[in-house]
């Protein structure tokens, strides 16, 4: 005669006059305790555990089967959950997690050192990656698409909005950043101080340096070619067009210009006019 599964139950009488019960039946345990006005259950099953815990307006949930835990917590308007895997030794291996809140939804992967998380609210998309020191992070809103690579101090970054292309590079204390609109492509470095910078916009060339105080510019267009030098409060200038060379300096309220046109040498040393 075969003997029916037996189902044992027990339940003790807390002192707080509240009752912690377990009920087991052919391998299932259910548990549950009372404490304040928290209602507290743990189910087992061949090495699955389910339990809950509702504490006012949050309810926790987590279940755990062979290295793998789910866990999820609602409170609100906002919904967490949790995922995690572990491999053999103990040793964590996957977590994601989401969050759900208002129009914000957050995921966030971990891998063995790698990260990997978003985040989309309304018409805004964010990503970020990390890895052994690397962090990629990416911006999508609207129109405008920004991106940025982060690693042992150094920089890259790059931003498209409409038919504008911006680009930055920091290394080392050495910052470049280039920005393309139609037919206009500009450029500035920085380093220890020093800065040059360049716009090329259709046939006209403009470069500048500056450094300690010192500003030198230049502009190139068709056949005329112009330079300017500033320091402390001196200017020097220079245009050259054909054949004609003009000069300009300015020291402490003086000025002195010069145009030779062909012609007679206005200097008494001619070599001054070769």
């Amino acid at each position: 005669m075969t003997s029916s599964p037996r189902l044992s139950h027990s339940a003790v009488l807390l002192k707080n006059k509240q009752q912690s019960q377990q009920v087991e039946y052919r391998g299932i345990r259910w548990s549950t305790e009372p404490t304040g006005g928290v209602q507290s259950q743990q189910v087992e099953y061949r090495g699955i555990r389910w339990s809950t815990e509702p504490t006012g307006g949050v309810q926790s949930q987590q279940v755990e089967y062979r290295g793998i835990r789910w866990s999820t917590e609602a409170s609100g308007g906002v919904q967490s959950r949790q995922v995690e895997y572990e491999a053999s030794g103990g040793v964590r291996g996957i977590r994601w997690s989401t969050e759900a809140t208002g129009g914000v939804q957050r995921h966030e992967v971990e891998y063995r050192a790698i990260r990997w998380s978003t985040e989309a609210s309304g018409g805004v998309q964010s990503q970020q990656v990390e890895y052994r020191g690397i962090r990629w992070s990416t911006e999508a809103s609207g129109g405008v698409q920004s991106r940025q690579v982060e690693y042992r101090a150094n920089r890259w970054s790059t931003e498209a909005t409409g038919g504008v292309q911006s680009q930055q590079v920091e290394y080392r204390g050495i910052r470049w950043s280039t920005e393309a609109s139609g037919g206009v492509q500009r450029q500035q470095v920085e380093y220890r101080g020093i800065r040059w910078s360049t716009e090329p916009t259709g046939g006209v060339q403009r470069h500048q340096v500056e450094y300690r105080g010192m500003r030198w510019s230049t502009e190139a267009s068709g056949g005329v070619q112009s330079q300017q030098v500033e320091y402390r409060g001196n200017r020097w200038s220079t245009e050259a067009s054909g054949g004609v060379q003009r000069q300009q300096v300015e020291y402490r309220g003086n000025r002195w210009s010069t145009e030779p046109t062909g012609g007679e040498c206005p200097f008494r040393d001619t070599q001054s006019c070769l």
